[in-house]
């Protein structure tokens, strides 16, 4: 698919601070100083239904190797991690780097224990080093808040652009945050908490506290609900099934100024709460509705797990056929484009709405 890249260069440092993609039915405008992305089709009040060149976001497992929080495994882990797994070698990572397309900006990292992979920040470094045309893509990554020293919150804190702190408690989580924002003053940090029947009591708890704790003032950029996925042979919690609990959720943070988000999974959950609440103008519940992405895998995401195999998500794994990426003779573009698994899920959850296709949410 033909499309018009133009990278803008920041005057003082020479590295990339916006990337332009245009074409006649998709544009997109990345800012990599703030992260922020404006994405319109063919007008401005156009939603394009798919990136045309790949997509604008990996997420990339680079490790499976989880202590868990304090040393216990987490008992809702939807990968089943324990503390005996593997790591994605630098030289694999850079294979798969260089053949993801320019409209790539962030990738999500995935681990467990953030000190078990020792490519780690060599790996982060090699998607900032813009040099010869190579794309330059911003680490993000999400951290349980155990395992931290100095040399790691500095690097943590120089190289990614987003960090999100899983909460296990509070104060393995608000101390993570609160050392990490005090690091680098431009990370944007946000809280990720789990969000099932069993956790919805403490989901509440986590909202009225993060409003008082100095922790987390000024630190902390918004409380981020992923609601569970039946998956995991640990797991034993269930998908929030009461619709009335999301709501209260969305209406608690709403009425008391608390940033709040939710992973795509919960998009419809959040659509129908926000058209539910009485409190809001149809303008304001409109505006609410117009920030919400729902699932966007195999039209704006793709994943990568630790051996180079691509899947729609990461929940796809073990349940989607997956594809060799590190194979010398598959382009980006033959996945995309090509490959029968990924463009037949794609449509799945097109005819679905954009409705997760594979679990019952």
């Amino acid at each position: 698919m033909k499309f018009d890249l133009k990278i803008i260069l920041d005057k003082n440092s020479g590295i990339p601070a916006k990337k332009i993609i245009k074409s006649e039915n998709y544009n997109m405008i990345f800012d990599y100083k703030d992260g922020m992305m404006y994405r319109w089709g063919k007008e401005k009040e156009d939603d394009p239904e798919m990136c045309i060149g790949g997509p604008e976001i990996a997420d990339i497992e680079i490790s499976t190797i989880c202590s868990g929080p304090k040393g216990i495994p987490c008992d809702i882990c939807y990968k089943s991690n324990t503390k005996v797994g593997k790591n994605m070698s630098f030289d694999t990572f850079k294979c798969i780097f260089d053949k993801l397309p320019p409209t790539v900006s962030q990738i999500a990292f995935g681990v467990g224990d953030i000190d078990a992979n020792p490519d780690l920040f060599k790996i982060m470094e090699y998607c900032r080093k813009y040099e010869d045309n190579k794309n330059y893509v911003v680490p993000n990554i999400t951290i349980n808040g155990s395992r931290l020293n100095k040399h790691i919150i500095g690097e943590l804190s120089r190289l990614c652009g987003a960090i999100a702190v899983s909460h296990y408690d509070d104060d393995l989580c608000f101390n993570a945050v609160k050392i990490l924002k005090e690091e680098n003053k431009n990370l944007q940090i946000n809280i990720h908490k789990v969000l099932s029947e069993e956790t919805y009591e403490d989901c509440m708890r986590l909202l009225d506290v993060s409003t008082n704790d100095s922790r987390l003032k000024g630190n902390l950029n918004a409380i981020v609900f992923l609601l569970l996925k039946p998956k995991g042979s640990r797991n034993k919690n269930n998908t929030l099934s009461d619709n009335r609990k999301f709501k209260e959720i969305i209406s608690y943070s709403l009425k008391n100024k608390i940033n709040i988000g939710f992973d795509s999974c919960s998009a419809i959950k959040y659509i129908n709460s926000i058209s539910e609440l009485d409190f809001l103008e149809k303008d304001q519940k409109q505006d609410l509705i117009n920030l919400c992405e729902p699932c966007e895998s195999t039209l704006f995401s793709i994943y990568i797990n630790v051996d180079g195999i691509v899947y729609p998500c990461s929940f796809c794994e073990d349940i989607c056929e997956g594809i060799n990426f590190i194979d010398k003779d598959l382009s980006f573009y033959d996945i995309w484009f090509e490959n029968e698994n990924v463009v037949d899920f794609r449509k799945e959850l097109l005819r679905n709405g954009r409705k997760c296709p594979k679990f019952i949410l």
